[in-house]
């Protein structure tokens, strides 16, 4: 809600009103100034914490500092406006600062320089001058820098022209594709050291066109191996089309989402049909997650509806059935990944055991996920330091399905959250 009123504020703030409609309007004009005031000053500080966490990437402060002016003419005594004012002007000048004394520190290697070093220099550089493009010294350093920064681009550019002819020669597919990737990271290096470079896009296009192609293709192929049930051994190549896609700007963001809807809303379909509705439950949530449809939501509705009327039959029925049966499901659970629905079935049937060989076989299984957390852990703060909030979620959702208490698993998955969500409402 807040962010929908944010929108019409900012409607209101550009003199969009007439495109609003008669309801939009009538919830503008009847909020009070201090609580469009409020709204704006929580969306800034939400983006401010973002700014925080997020490396090198200043494409939010402008509309941070926006929020904050627009906040104090609306109310001029908000208090955390003016605060959170005060420490993105601090967070800009201790950044430039840090960022002139990695410059001066980079200059002073004189000796067997190498494009990485000049690399690093361009982009102190330009980082420190998006923060501040007033600044005297950072202007004059990219005036002395300029030979620098046109020689390395020439570098750059010959050098991933050079792989993409290559890879038009290229027979193998595999290697086609791995190539054109290498190529586009190469140009997407001097879109870093030099913004707005038009140059690039002539350049890359010929890549960009192949690997859109490769997409396609691989697109159509996995749909027919999703038909076929092939569900995990499709999961690794449909997350790597998702990487692939931001090299290619999100050309095939669409294909993709729904590619990863039919994933994962098939897969749920396949275990609710063998009666595994745990695992049906999570995949219907993760095909919803991408594309919520009504024939996702409406498997989920009655999956869980099942859920809740067989769970107390199913702790009954563990009791009377093997134990080593339901050892083998968990074995079985494991092996495939599926640790939180595990963790979670050994949890409603360890309060049953009375047999210290059974409770000692559910614990030494429950050590074993527990040690399995680890790694997991760390590919969802890689995925959330790379700002690839959606994977980073599904990471710390397996955590804290297990173990709401490791290291900071349920912090990061609220922020991952939050952000993947402000990230959504653009």
């Amino acid at each position: 809600m807040r962010c929908k009123i944010f929108i019409l504020i900012m409607g209101l703030i550009l003199i969009l009103s007439g495109c609003l409609s008669v309801n939009d309007k009538f919830l503008v004009e009847n909020l009070r100034d201090d609580e469009k005031s409020t709204i704006l000053t929580d969306k800034g500080t939400a983006m401010f914490e973002i700014l925080l966490e997020t490396e090198d990437d200043f494409r939010l402060i402008p509309e941070i500092q926006k929020c904050y002016e627009v906040a104090l003419e609306f109310n001029p005594t908000n208090t955390k406006t003016l605060e959170y004012s005060e420490k993105l002007d601090l967070f800009i000048i201790e950044t430039v600062e840090a960022y002139i004394e990695k410059i001066n520190t980079n200059r002073e290697k004189v000796e067997e320089r190498t494009n990485d070093d000049d690399y690093m220099l361009c982009f102190y550089i330009i980082k420190a001058y998006e923060l501040d493009s007033d600044n005297e010294e950072i202007g004059e350093l990219r005036k002395e820098t300029r030979p620098i920064l046109d020689a390395l681009i020439t570098d750059y550019i010959l050098e991933a022209n050079s792989i993409t002819e290559n890879a038009i020669i290229e027979a193998d597919i595999d290697t086609k594709e791995a190539m054109l990737v290498e190529a586009l990271a190469i140009y997407a290096k001097i879109s870093g050291i030099d913004p707005g470079n038009k140059q690039i896009d002539k350049e890359s296009e010929s890549a960009v066109g192949m690997l859109i192609a490769i997409m396609d293709d691989k697109i159509l192929y996995l749909r027919s191996r999703i038909a076929d049930q092939y569900f995990t051994a499709s999961l690794g190549d449909v997350n790597n089309l998702a990487k692939h896609n931001k090299t290619v700007n999100n050309a095939l963001e669409a294909e993709i989402d729904e590619l990863q809807y039919l994933l994962y809303f098939e897969w749920a379909k396949y275990m609710y049909d063998k009666g595994d509705l745990d695992v049906a439950y999570s995949k219907a949530n993760a095909a919803i997650y991408f594309i919520e449809k009504q024939e996702a939501i409406e498997l989920r509705n009655t999956i869980n509806s099942k859920l809740a009327a067989s769970r107390e039959r199913r702790n009954e029925a563990a009791l009377a059935e093997s134990f080593n049966d339901f050892i083998d499901q968990i074995d079985a659970l494991i092996a495939d990944g599926e640790l939180a629905i595990a963790y979670q079935r050994m949890r409603e049937i360890e309060g049953t055991l009375a047999d210290s060989s059974q409770k000692s076989q559910v614990s030494e299984r429950k050590s074993i996920i527990t040690g399995k957390l680890e790694p997991i852990y760390q590919a969802g703060v890689t995925a959330y330091v790379q700002e690839d909030f959606q994977v980073a979620i599904y990471n710390f959702s397996i955590v804290v399905d297990i173990d709401n208490s490791y290291q900071d698993a349920s912090a990061y998955l609220e922020k991952s959250k939050a952000k993947q969500a402000l990230l959504d409402s653009y």
